[in-house]
């Protein structure tokens, strides 16, 4: 159950990212530039996104950093490295939690604002 819910998670936040990718790319074509109106709305949605795309960034980067402390540490046969690295991998294993919680409050403001389409309007289609 709880995994489900971290696989639902972590599509939905990977779909955020890809979303947040494709505006700055649209935000980057010399037509929007002579849109001011249209580069506002993106600009202001491309913020909104920052702000659950630069947790779940830092996140993943934590758990890939445990991840690797922990295998190098298994995998270590001097007792100093081997206590180096776990030491280390607690270390991640903490900016992870912390990351998380950062993350799951950036993902609960924009589900709690109601998702903005890449036009900046909400769903209801009101701006």
């Amino acid at each position: 159950m709880i995994d489900d819910v971290t696989d639902d998670f972590d599509t939905r936040l990977g779909e955020i990212r890809n979303r947040h990718e494709r505006i700055a790319a649209e935000m980057a074509e010399p037509g929007v530039a002579t849109d001011p109106e249209r580069l506002r709305s993106l600009g202001k949605t491309y913020a909104e996104l920052e702000e659950i795309v630069v947790p779940y960034g830092e996140y993943r980067d934590a758990i890939e950093q445990a991840a690797d402390a922990r295998e190098l540490a298994a995998r270590e046969s001097d007792p100093e490295m081997t206590a180096f690295l776990e030491e280390e991998a607690a270390e991640a294993a903490e900016g992870e939690e912390a990351a998380e919680g950062a993350e799951g409050e950036a993902a609960a403001s924009a589900e709690g604002e109601g998702a903005t389409s890449e036009s900046g309007e909400g769903e209801s289609g009101e701006g």
